[in-house]
């Protein structure tokens, strides 16, 4: 119990005990009492969060503009205002907080990425495709925010595009949610044709299969990049064996290793775009790798000879 004598400070330790235990319409109500909303303060925060889990929408929103118009944008206010409108269905005004404070950050990629959802939302075509055209860079987001842009790609059926930042984010990310939408964008791409997946010879950007002397069966991806990975089977195309295979087709032999004492050749025996060869590559391995998402995916194999 707490009357008009009752210390500031027992106050917040209390206002601080309700929200432990959840009980966040007290805690803001204890917290009021307090509170400063036009002061940027860890206890503003705290109210803040307390409205919002307690619905107490109108308060935490008239105190987020309190906020904006004294100190400007302000990250955790933004992200707040902007979750509360966005539950409400007020996503003009989500729009109209989250530009102002793009203006302001213009290198909040994480933002922007929200900015670009809300565009979506709205059924701006122009404005989502003005972002798309100029993402922020996904290798500095989280996880979440580079798969958020992939989907948006999907929505607006810029599958290339999709498929390209999945594929480097599963190069990178071993997750299975990474592979996981990586697969789904093939799945529901519909049935249009895609000539830029469909190789019939060696060349950039191809997963090569040959086999060896003794029957063993080596996959190589051409690939035009500074960070490739030999050991994963990764060639640049300055690679010898990659300049060798160039233009080559399915039964073609080309030359893996030579010395002075011996050569040793192998055959081509499978050509297709690296995007594909990805696609099986994490269908083949998805449910023994990441189990965490069972269910999510599933394949069936066939023993031989059935």
């Amino acid at each position: 119990v707490t009357n008009s004598t009752t210390p500031s400070s027992h106050i917040f330790l209390l206002g601080n005990e309700l929200g432990a235990v959840e009980k966040w319409a007290d805690a803001a109500t204890i917290l009021e009492r307090v509170v400063d909303v036009t002061t940027d303060s860890s206890l503003t925060r705290k109210y803040l969060h307390a409205c919002y889990r307690s619905n107490k929408f109108d308060k935490a929103l008239a105190a987020c503009h309190d906020l904006r118009d004294k100190h400007g944008p302000l990250e955790f206010v933004t992200e707040l205002e902007i979750a509360i409108l966005e539950q409400i269905g007020d996503l003009a005004s989500a729009r109209s907080v989250s530009e102002q404070y793009v203006a302001a950050f213009p290198d909040d990629g994480k933002r922007r990425v929200q900015l670009a959802a809300i565009y979506l939302r709205q059924r701006d075509e122009a404005a989502l495709d003005a972002f798309l055209n100029a993402p922020p860079d996904w290798t500095t987001l989280p996880i979440e925010c580079g798969q958020q842009i992939a989907s948006l790609y999907s929505a607006r059926k810029r599958f290339r595009e999709a498929v390209t930042l999945l594929y480097e984010m599963r190069r990178i990310h071993a997750v299975g949610k990474v592979h996981l939408q990586y697969i789904q964008t093939f799945l529901f791409q519909g049935n249009e044709r895609h000539e830029w997946l469909e190789v019939n010879e060696v060349g950039v950007d191809v997963a090569v299969a040959v086999k060896d002397s003794t029957g063993d069966v080596q996959w190589f991806v051409i690939d035009q990049r500074t960070d490739g990975d030999v050991t994963k089977g990764e060639l640049p195309t300055t690679h010898a064996l990659a300049q060798q295979m160039m233009g080559k087709k399915v039964g073609d032999s080309v030359i893996l290793k030579q010395s002075s004492m011996s050569t040793e050749e192998g055959t081509i025996t499978e050509i297709k775009s690296k995007y594909v060869h990805a696609l099986h590559e994490s269908a083949n391995v998805f449910e023994v790798r990441f189990p965490e998402e069972a269910g999510a995916f599933f394949s069936v194999k066939l023993k031989e000879g059935e």
